[in-house]
């Protein structure tokens, strides 16, 4: 499958995934042909990008495509977990729901045994605010267990994205004793959600400050959960980050320069272990996106390069220089790289 922005979809395009509405009921089914009318509904509702299957789709069911499997499975849940966290009225039973579904989430990633952090989200469901939280949260995951987390730090990443907005400062109840004693949050979850909300430039509180604002709520937990929680929201941050930049830009106005400069920005004192595995992990190009390259050949991503995002392996279709199903490893092709990124080729 391929991702491709609605607003370049093509009549007769094959629908990859199927897409719902806000009450999770299909709309659209997998393998419907687009029409001029669905492809008007789509728009019309909003939906920023749909997965299409074609004869260049090579990796027709990447596994990176079950990650939101729990998603679809506790939209239901989430939703309502979403509305009430919005107005208020979040309790103790919801907060459980949400460690049982980040728990499962866990297992999931694990058993998938796919930690390829993907540059855009998987979009099931139409005008869905909850659906971006799951997402950065469960890249979030992944980029945790590469970094060797342990599984209660897993799920409290989990919790602590989900939950972020309880720490927003314009909340009534968005105190740190708020926190504890009305949520019963356990410390690391807690200093997470305060650090994800903290206005500083590196989106992070330093132990001393993080020390002030606990000071005679939270117990002294030791140097190790401070750095732990501080750990949980630079992970968090950096996905985040990557997430806004790659859903504000149009690949198909796609400059390596720029990217990079962009990405240097974002990542700027971001912490250089964290940056080492989700330099090695996440895809800028996914598999099956059609690129363009600088000696005009057209081909098709078939495998990422780690460490070096800019230069995956391609599969030659249209052959410029180069004869088709030629495989190129950019990485080692002197000269040759990205141009730009296609959706369809003619």
């Amino acid at each position: 499958m391929r991702l491709v922005p609605v607003k370049y979809l093509k009549v007769d395009a094959e629908l990859g995934m199927p897409i719902m509405n806000d009450e999770g009921k299909i709309i659209l089914e997998a393998g419907q042909a687009l029409t001029v009318q669905s492809i008007d509904m789509l728009e019309n509702m909003g939906v920023a990008d749909v997965y299409i299957n074609d004869k260049y789709c090579f990796h027709k069911n990447p596994k990176s495509q079950k990650d939101m499997i729990i998603f679809i499975k506790h939209q239901g849940d989430l939703r309502e977990i979403s509305s009430k966290l919005a107005d208020g009225t979040l309790g103790i039973d919801e907060i459980k729901q949400v460690y049982h579904i980040g728990m499962e989430a866990i297992k999931n990633i694990k058993d998938n045994k796919d930690y390829k952090i993907s540059y855009k989200p998987n979009n099931f469901f139409v005008g869905s605010s909850i659906e971006q939280s799951v997402y950065v949260a469960i890249m979030s995951i992944k980029l945790g267990i590469v970094n060797g987390l342990k599984p209660a730090s897993l799920t409290n990443i989990f919790v602590a994205t989900i939950l972020k907005d309880l720490g927003n400062p314009e909340r009534e109840d968005s105190s740190i004793s708020c926190l504890v004693k009305k949520y019963r949050l356990d410390d690391e979850i807690v200093k997470t959600i305060v650090q994800l909300n903290e206005p500083k430039e590196n989106g992070n509180l330093d132990n001393k400050d993080m020390n002030k604002l606990t000071n005679g709520v939270i117990g002294s937990s030791g140097e190790a959960q401070k750095k732990e929680s501080n750990k949980l929201s630079k992970i968090i941050s950096i996905i985040e980050k990557y997430y806004i930049l790659n859903t504000t830009y149009d690949a198909t106005n796609y400059n390596q320069t720029t990217f990079n400069k962009e990405l240097k920005s974002i990542l700027a004192n971001s912490d250089m272990k964290i940056l080492r595995y989700f330099l090695a992990n996440v895809e800028v190009f996914p598999r099956n996106t059609i690129v363009k390259l600088n000696n005009g050949d057209v081909a098709v991503v078939i495998k990422q390069s780690p460490f070096n995002v800019f230069y995956p392996e391609v599969c030659v279709i249209q052959g410029k220089v180069s004869k088709n199903n030629q495989i190129i490893s950019l990485i080692n092709a002197r000269n040759v790289k990205v141009k730009s990124v296609l959706y369809f080729i003619d």
